[in-house]
């Protein structure tokens, strides 16, 4: 591994040093546009290059927000260049041509007549198609404002929240959540209660970035959310409050304020909620041992009880107007409780209850994660050379206390007390990463982007067991364990974009060496693992007549496990039923294949095709002497999926707009090995959502929604349709900085999942449905002042390893 990276880094100092000679052949110009009459700048001018042997567009740019444009790395030529802004008339002036450095000063007039007739004519697209992602413009949509972020992420294009706040890309959960280019550092309820705590309100749009080499090999895609930011010295932000019922209450509230004054930046987000929610399950389970046959039927009643607090504090100093240094602070805080009541009805060969179990399961958390960023970003010249470095360092402490008590029922009477039992369950995760991206013009056609990344990860484990014996807790050193976790990766990439014609290509490949430990202290037993993989990635794009494209696309990415999966501990639900976590389970590699046509950006179809090796599965495992159930998670050999995707975007009127997603797809599953025997099996499923909204006069907007997930067969077990219906009425006050929504969401409480599991005498038939039938009402409202603010967007390191920190 050292041999790679140390040819890669060989690579990557060539070309810091390398002077191009073609170089000479290319002049820079830069200037700023002002006005006239008080030189004070002017935001966003129009600045357009012309050839002056035939008056053809050479290049154009949009100025900044202080009135600042450059044109970098231009062929020599004889140019003009003109500068206009509405409400300023149009300026020409000519370039010298005997400079390689060119600044130009623009001093506008005002246009009286031109700012008496102004009118906006039309708004961006709300889908923008663009060689390396889509844009979803979120403030363009009717069918996403009033809603939270998680809502907006399933309007966009590719994207499916599920009913458990699950994000899916492309069918694929290993995707990356960003925010202004910052990635966030939370996963699963953590991820799902920031994004639910933002308004949608408060951000521009939405970008699906296919994932390249500069990205962790693990990320398959990329959901970057861009914030609404100002330009200038002052003040924007907005808030929201939240109230919902179930007919559990569910309240929620946050604050996101971006302030600058001078060369400093500062960021201020914050979001509380208080959710109480309901689940329900039952299965039925079948036992074998030899000519006996023996049931259970399990049910489950659970109310749990959360209330995270999300905090993410920024600040950035503009050291240089090419240099910026920033620090960034990440909190996520919860202290969620939940109570259950198991109920198991056991039954013999005839199908008769001969006695039940009734446990009571309580359960209370403690969950502290943090992480702090410190980032660099550096324009080296005008030619577009940078360079970018994050370093992290990050802590997560859980901590669960849960006790249980069964006591066996006879024809629902109490016959005695089974056990008690309580467990105590801390994880110490410490996580270091350090990150540099480089990106290097060769010339105004292609660019090249190398990097390397170091990460670090050690957690500490510890699983306390005891049983209550004669009213004394007594140690069970059966079930009790420590454990320690040590995971180093070290990887570099090399990437390629180019732009020939109407092609435009990009190349990459990415190389990392993982290195890992699981240790258990108490069982002295251990597992190491060593492996370097290679991904490379490939991207064509044609584009074609009237806003047209046709693209493919082709890479590799793997799929680590989550920390607490690899973690051996049991983790208690009842005295048949428990988790475990499997330290031999394998990383997924999954190679993919996708040809995608876009017609205008509004129409985008997409075939695609990915083959896995040992794909993470979970799966149970009974045992017909015990008649205990074991869920654990498990690699399956092979997984290939064929399939074809749809998104449709429209404004049929101006008071109608319609969106829909759609995909179908067909999977083969293979196995030599699971439950001690080999099987192979073919299941299909499709999916069809649908969202619209109708505009009303006095500025009231009614937004319609639903979907449908058709029976399919996954792996081993065949899971039935479900469907869900939502409604809401939005009303926008005070020049629609504030806006009011009712929403009805599961109109018809039918988001339950069902499934049915039978092979090699593992037999469950399991459902579930949680209180998704949830009636809210919802304000946001936006402020600012008279100047705004840019926030600076940017990366972090370690999101990664992050998103591999998950709770049992």
């Amino acid at each position: 591994m050292k041999k790679y990276i140390l040819h890669l880094s060989i690579i990557s100092l060539s070309f810091l040093s390398w002077k191009v000679a073609a170089q000479a052949n290319y002049i820079n110009v830069s200037g700023v546009v002002k006005e006239k009459k008080n030189s004070q700048a002017i935001p966003f001018a129009t600045v357009s290059l012309y050839f002056s042997k035939d008056s053809t567009l050479s290049k154009g740019t949009i100025a900044d927000a202080d009135g600042k444009f450059e044109f970098s790395n231009i062929p020599t030529e004889k140019y003009y260049i003109t500068a206009q802004s509405i409400g300023f008339r149009k300026l020409t002036l000519s370039l010298p041509d005997d400079k390689v450095s060119i600044f130009i000063p623009f001093d506008l007039d005002d246009d009286a007549t031109l700012l008496n007739e102004v009118k906006v004519v039309g708004n961006k697209a709300i889908i923008e198609k663009k060689f390396d992602r889509i844009v979803f413009n979120v403030e363009n949509s009717p069918l996403a404002s009033g809603s939270n972020v998680l809502e907006a992420l399933g309007r966009t294009p590719g994207v499916i929240v599920n009913q458990d706040d699950k994000i899916k890309l492309k069918g694929r959960s290993d995707i990356l959540i960003m925010v202004d280019n910052k990635p966030v550092q939370l996963s699963g309820e953590g991820l799902s209660s920031f994004l639910k705590g933002m308004a949608s309100e408060g951000i521009v749009s939405i970008e699906v970035i296919n994932s390249s080499a500069k990205y962790d090999a693990s990320v398959s895609g990329v959901l970057n959310i861009k914030t609404k930011k100002g330009q200038a010295n002052g003040f924007n932000g907005n808030s929201a409050i939240s109230y919902g019922r179930s007919p559990l209450e569910k309240v929620s509230g946050n604050f996101n304020m971006y302030y600058k004054v001078g060369k400093w930046n500062f960021l201020t987000y914050y979001s509380r909620q208080d959710s109480r929610s309901r689940f329900n399950s039952s299965s039925e389970r079948r036992f074998v041992n030899g000519d006996k046959r023996s049931f259970q039927d399990v049910s489950q009643a659970r109310d749990s009880h959360t209330q995270p607090n999300d905090i993410r504090l920024g600040v950035d100093y503009n050291i240089h107007k090419n240099h910026v240094i920033g620090v960034l602070f990440d909190a996520n805080i919860n202290t969620p409780t939940s109570n259950r009541n198991f109920l198991i009805n056991f039954k013999n060969q005839l199908g008769t209850i001969d006695s039940t179990q009734s446990t009571l399961a309580s359960t209370n958390d403690k969950t502290n994660f943090k992480n702090f960023n410190f980032n660099y970003k550096g324009k080296l010249d005008s030619l577009g050379k940078s360079i970018n470095i994050d370093v992290d360092y990050a802590t997560d402490d859980y901590n669960s206390l849960r006790n249980f008590d069964a006591n066996l029922l006879k024809q629902g009477a109490f016959v005695r007390n089974i056990e008690k039992i309580r467990t105590n369950a801390n994880y110490a995760t410490e996580i270091k990463s350090f990150k540099a991206d480089y990106t290097h013009p060769l010339n105004n056609k292609t660019t090249l982007e190398t990097g390397f990344k170091i990460s670090d990860v050690a957690i500490k484990n510890m699983m306390i067991f005891e049983d209550n014996i004669d009213t004394r807790w007594i140690k069970n050193n059966q079930f009790s364990d420590r454990t320690n976790y040590q995971e180093g990766i070290k990887a570099a990439y090399l990437s390629a974009t180019s732009s020939l014609k109407d092609y435009q290509i990009r190349l990459g490949l990415r190389v990392e060496n993982t290195s890992s430990e699981i240790k258990s202290l108490d069982k002295n037993t251990a597992v190491n693992r060593n492996y370097t993989n290679w991904f490379p990635s490939f991207a064509i794009e044609r584009s074609l007549k009237n806003d047209n494209s046709i693209a493919f696309r082709a890479k590799r990415n793997i799929s680590r496990p989550s920390y607490s999966d690899l973690n051996p501990f049991i983790f208690y639900q009842n005295k048949y039923n428990y988790f475990q976590g499997n330290p031999y389970l394998l990383p997924n590699i999954t190679s993919s294949v996708e040809l995608e046509f876009s017609l205008g950006g509004n129409l985008i179809t997409t075939l695609y095709f990915n083959h896995s090796k040992n794909s993470l599965y979970e799966s149970f495992e009974q045992n017909n002497q015990t008649l205990t159930t074991r869920n654990f998670y498990a690699n399956i050999d092979k997984v290939q999926t064929f399939g074809v995707s749809v998104s449709y975007n429209k404004q049929f009127f101006k008071w109608w707009n319609f969106q829909t997603e759609m995909y179908v797809d067909k999977s083969q599953f293979s196995d030599s090995n699971l439950w001690g025997t080999g099987f192979k099996t073919e299941g299909q499923s499709s999916y069809i959502g649908i969202q619209q909204s109708f505009t009303l006069p006095n500025n009231f907007r009614i937004n319609t929604g639903g979907f449908f997930i058709s029976p399919q067969k996954y792996v081993v077990g065949y899971q039935q349709s479900n469907y869900s219906t939502d409604i809401s009425v939005i009303k926008t006050f005070f020049e629609k900085r504030c806006t009011a929504k009712l929403a009805l969401n599961d109109i018809f409480w039918t988001q339950r999942f069902n499934s049915t599991t039978d092979i090699s005498n593992q037999y469950e038939k399991f459902r579930s449905f949680r209180d998704t039938r949830v009636v809210r009402l919802t304000f946001s409202y936006k402020f600012k002042s008279k100047t705004d603010v840019k926030q600076r967007s940017r990366d972090v390191g370690s999101s990664s390893e992050q998103d591999r920190i998950k709770h049992n």
